[in-house]
């Protein structure tokens, strides 16, 4: 949320001892003051994204969604303490929801700024499925570029699973590439090409005697002398390496069932849109990341209490001739 004062303007001065001091020019004079001369808030921090750095107040909250109208719940809402300290606040805050909801909650959709450390410890301490897109601008972990269409991109190695066949053992090699897992083999040249797209099976949760969870996902290997099944762990390999969930995705980009379940994240952006409709030129009024957050728990309670009315009238709703509820005059 952007701030409705802008930063002052600020020059660093050293004295003659050698010390620095930061002074405020008045806007007019240009006279240099030890404090700023007109109101400005001081709880604005660098937070960068897609336009480039910004100084404003950032917040994440986490929401349910229907496929109705009218069937947003926001959930929990925080300040980011500190740039660059989105995908933690957001960790952080889903334990909130958690203690709360236990296991009603299966799934969890963010966008490109969770990764695999972030992932990991969804998985773990939650037991929620991640839907994240995968960022194109950083790779983790070792990496070997192959050839698909003519393209060269990274996977990340999988390692070996082999099966018996009639021949002896039959062996596959396995990586992940933009998050799905696929097998790799070598082109008439020798360089490393992807030979086939691995298709999911089902997704196994289960939880440890500490309490963690784990996740296990089945993936249906072709080969010429009989498909067979392996089960791959998103999770990483070690607690200090999160390079595997960060590669190797449950449900990746290029699942179908990625776009039908991805697509209910812009209910987020949309509560958004909502929310700076109702400020100033779409700026936060109020001084202070606190009073910022004020601002989002009163919305985020009109946003639920509409929604638990609407709720009620539709339970409510009088019924047709044959015993459908009739439509109520509602829109998005």
């Amino acid at each position: 949320m952007r701030p409705l004062y802008a930063p002052p303007i600020s020059h660093t001065v050293t004295d003659d001892d050698g010390t620095s001091r930061v002074l405020y020019p008045d806007p007019r004079t240009g006279e240099l003051y030890p404090e700023p001369t007109r109101r400005f808030d001081p709880d604005l921090q660098p937070h960068h994204g897609r336009l480039g750095p910004v100084l404003t107040h950032g917040y994440v909250a986490w929401h349910a969604r229907g496929p109705a109208p009218y069937q947003r719940v926001v959930l929990a809402a925080d300040h980011i303490a500190a740039p660059g300290q989105e995908a933690a606040t957001s960790v952080r805050l889903a334990g909130d929801v958690h203690r709360h909801l236990g296991n009603g909650i299966k799934a969890a959709v963010y966008d490109g700024a969770m990764h695999g450390v972030h992932i990991e410890q969804m998985m773990r301490r939650y037991g929620w499925l991640v839907l994240a897109k995968t960022p194109n601008a950083i790779t983790q972990g070792p990496t070997t570029l192959v050839n698909i269409g003519g393209k060269r991109m990274r996977s990340y190695p999988l390692g070996v699973v082999s099966h018996d066949t009639r021949a002896g053992a039959c062996h596959h090699q396995l990586a992940a590439v933009d998050g799905a897992v696929v097998e790799l083999g070598f082109d008439e040249t020798g360089d490393p090409v992807v030979t086939a797209a691995l298709e999911r099976g089902p997704v196994k949760r289960s939880r440890r005697a500490g309490g963690q969870y784990y996740f296990n996902v089945a993936y249906k290997v072709p080969c010429p002398h009989g498909s067979f099944v392996t089960w791959q762990s998103p999770h990483a390999t070690r607690s200090s390496d999160t390079t595997r969930p960060h590669n190797l995705r449950i449900i990746h980009e290029g699942d179908p069932d990625f776009a039908r379940l991805y697509g209910l994240r812009n209910d987020a952006e949309s509560f958004h849109s909502n929310l700076k409709r109702t400020l100033i030129v779409d700026r936060q009024m109020s001084l202070g990341w606190r009073r910022g957050l004020l601002d989002i728990y009163c919305f985020a309670l009109l946003n639920n209490a509409l929604t638990e009315q609407r709720s009620r009238q539709a339970r409510t709703a009088p019924t047709g001739r044959h015993g459908r509820r009739s439509r109520l005059g509602v829109g998005r």
